[in-house]
């Protein structure tokens, strides 16, 4: 039987609470950010590309957007998170070729 392998994935990993990075024994650290680490870890020597995403271990301060499609779901996460929206547009002038 001939075995099938997977093209890398690119994968957003999102954990709300738990994170990987946390000291063990330290406050809301326990098997919920070891299981994060390890399912990252595994995912990631498969040879996909894993983010993980995660809200109370890092502050934001801004969210930054490039373009007007990632400016559309910067403005969901700026409402979410209540911190400003810094949007970056590229090739707006009248030449540029998605314009024509």
């Amino acid at each position: 039987m001939q075995q099938t392998l997977l093209r890398p994935l690119r994968i957003a990993l999102i954990s709300e609470h738990a994170s990987p990075l946390a000291a063990l024994g330290s406050t809301s650290a326990g098997g919920e950010n070891v299981y994060v680490a390890q399912v990252a870890k595994f995912m990631a020597r498969a040879g996909h590309r894993v983010d993980v995403l995660m809200r109370r271990s890092m502050p934001y301060v801004v969210v930054q957007a490039n373009f007007f499609m990632s400016g559309l779901v910067g403005m969901t996460l700026r409402n979410h998170l209540h911190v400003p929206l810094m949007v970056t547009f590229h090739a707006l002038w009248h030449g540029a070729n998605w314009v024509r």
